[in-house]
């Protein structure tokens, strides 16, 4: 599996550029697709919607506030009455919820940009059954398609479409913060025109990166109102209203820190010599649980425990720069568990 997974990844560097073009050039794709409750504001006021400032970037990349089981409740019960098909489809052996959660954890998207985006191109939260034109699925974020109908095969699949808008998403962010603009020239404070003629100012990289992939302003039925619409109705649903302050205790093991009181916990330690650093602690055999939190365990490092998040090796869901690798269980001989730890 770790291998396949190499081979696609490796493949969506150059077509990031290709499904961003395919997306943002063909506008109408979708639009029969999108149920009467994305359009109607449900939740949030539409007095609030601000062009320039569609998602703030701590919105944007806020992995961190949510776990796979989250994800399949709003699966089950959708806002649209019913479960949706997605709650029980899976493609090359990955559930939908796992391939979002995957996706959104190693590249440090939120999964609702991710649920509301695959809303907004084909209407697939809001789908009971399968659809009968499969491409909608297969092909949902048009990652690998040249053209209707001429699609690379090595790119079918929700999970693998999940994981290359992820990737498109956090490329743009990563040109953003090394060259201040995407490769379209979208950045913070940047005034740029869009394709339906309205000059935005985006107030920082989350909203710039969001133009990037669609550069469109739309009325609500397409377009940045659409996706804005539809992610403020889908956080209220889910009862987020906004990462964690950087500064309060609440992150959890496995998560992105900077110092020890940025996790959740007692006696936490922010290991800062990791990737973006990472929220353990020290163990003899057990470590804490939350509900709704991810699983953890005591792995052992040299002779001393430490707490390390579960991971599934088949669809591993670790934030960028770690890996799902098993690791020796502390003070259990002979057992081993799959843990997120560093590349």
């Amino acid at each position: 599996m770790l291998t396949f997974m190499v081979r696609v990844r490796t493949g969506l560097a150059g077509l990031v550029t290709l499904m961003t073009c395919v997306v943002g050039c063909k506008r109408a794709d979708y639009v029969n697709h999108i149920h009467q409750d994305d359009v109607v504001q449900q939740s949030p006021d539409v007095a609030k919607f601000d062009p320039n400032n569609i998602v703030s970037a701590a919105t944007l990349t806020d992995a961190s506030s949510f776990d796979v089981t989250y994800i399949e409740g709003f699966l089950r019960s959708s806002p649209y009455g019913g479960p949706s098909f997605l709650s029980t489809y899976s493609s090359n052996g990955v559930s939908a919820a796992d391939a979002i959660m995957s996706a959104a954890q190693r590249h440090q998207i939120n999964p609702i940009a991710i649920l509301a985006r695959a809303q907004m191109s084909q209407g697939l939260v809001s789908e009971s059954r399968y659809p009968s034109e499969g491409s909608r699925v297969e092909y949902v974020f048009r990652c690998g398609c040249r053209a209707p109908g001429d699609c690379d095969p090595a790119f079918a699949g929700f999970d693998i479409q999940v994981e290359c808008f992820a990737y498109a998403l956090r490329a743009s962010l990563s040109a953003i913060a090394a060259d201040g603009r995407t490769a379209g020239g979208w950045g913070p404070g940047i005034a740029s025109k869009t394709l339906d003629g309205q000059t935005v100012t985006p107030t920082d990289a989350g909203t710039a990166a969001i133009y990037q992939y669609d550069p469109t302003v739309g009325t609500y039925v397409a377009g940045a109102s659409l996706f804005w619409t539809v992610f403020s109705n889908y956080a209220y649903a889910l009862g987020y209203f906004g990462p964690p302050d950087p500064g309060i205790a609440g992150a959890w093991i496995g998560d992105a820190c900077t110092k020890d009181g940025n996790c959740g916990y007692e006696n936490p330690v922010c290991a800062d010599n990791y990737p973006g650093g990472m929220c353990t602690l020290a163990c003899t055999g057990t470590c804490p649980d939350q509900p709704g939190k991810a699983e953890t365990f005591c792995g052992t490092f040299d002779t001393e425990g430490y707490c390390l998040r579960v991971c599934n090796e088949l669809a591993p869901s670790c934030r960028e720069g770690y890996a799902c690798r098993k690791v020796k269980q502390f003070g259990a001989t002979g057992v081993s568990q799959a843990g997120c730890v560093p590349e």
